[in-house]
């Protein structure tokens, strides 16, 4: 997910600045702003898909139906990290 974002954004970025004027020495801080404007937007995404499993799931059955909640709290961040 995170690695088709960035490419995403890569290509939105070399696209934008293929048909407008710019400074060549300044493209590694647009594409890092860029990359920073789509972050909210990955984020956004990631944790859709968490609720969309867990409704999906029926009423938060991922997280309450094992014993500790606080391990499979901790496996849903391990999961996203991996993404």
């Amino acid at each position: 997910m995170h690695l088709a974002c960035g490419l995403a954004a890569g290509l939105a970025c070399g696209e934008y600045f293929s048909v407008t004027r710019w400074d060549p020495a300044l493209g590694a801080d647009a594409y890092a702003q860029f990359l920073g404007a789509l972050m909210p937007l990955m984020s956004a995404i990631v944790c859709g898909l968490a609720v969309d499993e867990e409704r999906a799931a029926g009423r938060l059955a991922n997280l309450t139906a094992v014993p500790s909640r606080g391990r499979a709290v901790a496996a849903k961040l391990l999961a996203l990290a991996a993404l």
